[in-house]
Formats: C-alpha cells, structure tokens, sequence
C-alpha cells in the first residue's frame, strides 16, 4: 500500500510467495505488480495442450478436492519429491540406498508439477532449465504477464 500511497510508477517485482499474499498485493498495485509464479499456480492459464500444463494435471485435482483454492506451490513439490524416489526404487528393484541413489542419478526429464528434473553423479540440483513463469495477480486471477 505504500507505494500506491506514494503515488510510485515503477514496477515491483516480488518472489514466489503464497498465492493469498500475491493476490492482495495485485489488489493494491494492479498492473504493476509482478511474480514469478511456478506452474502450479498458474494452471488455469496455461495452455491446454501444454506439456507443463499435463504434468500438473493429475496433481492439482487431487490437491483441490482436499485443499480447494489454497496455494499449491509447495505441496506440489512434496509431490514431485516423492514421485522422484518412488520412480528410482521402482528402477531399482527395490530400496537399496546404493541402487535408489544411482537411480536418482540416473533420473532424465521428469516431469513434475514444479519443473522437469535431470540429475547425474555431479549434479543433484536436478533443475536444469528455468522453470518459472512471469506472473501478475488481475482482479483475483494469477496470470501469465503480458
């Protein structure tokens, strides 16, 4: 409200945050409030057809039959943490920490509701290509910045 109260022109920038707070925010400051935004929080805008859109699909049905419109950031990356240990011990045959670990290692192009996740022996991060999106927050609507 400060910079609406100064009469500021410039654009603010935020971080991810919780959708409730980025909505009031787009509430004060309209069009001149921007965020990065995961997949998970834009799903409505996303495309369809879109592979990022596919892959938040399943998640984000089950998350709103239990939790409505709360913000689904973080649990969907709870789920992609899971999926990720549960597809390498199914590589694995089992849960030898050696074998689960190799198999992380061995992980490609996993799609998650966060980012697709490619992992190797020296590299755990896992995320390899950006995977936020640029968002605002229009009368109550998280959408892709234009």
């Amino acid at each position: 409200k400060a910079l609406r109260q100064l009469a500021l022109k410039a654009p603010l920038l935020s971080s991810a945050e919780d959708l409730v707070v980025l909505r009031e925010a787009g509430g004060v400051l309209g069009n001149q409030f921007f965020f990065v935004a995961t997949p998970a929080q834009l799903f409505e805008s996303l495309a369809a057809d879109s592979v990022e859109r596919k892959s938040v699909a399943q998640f984000m049905s089950l998350w709103r039959a239990q939790h409505g419109d709360r913000d689904a950031s973080w649990g969907g990356r709870g789920w992609d943490a899971l999926h990720l240990v549960a597809d390498a011990v199914k590589r694995a045959g089992g849960t030898d920490g050696a074998k689960v670990r190799d198999m992380i290692e061995a992980t490609s192009g996993l799609r998650g509701t966060s980012a697709e996740y490619t992992y190797s022996a020296d590299n755990h991060y896992g995320v390899r290509k950006n995977p936020w999106y640029l968002a605002q927050a229009i009368n109550g609507q998280i959408k892709l910045a234009e």
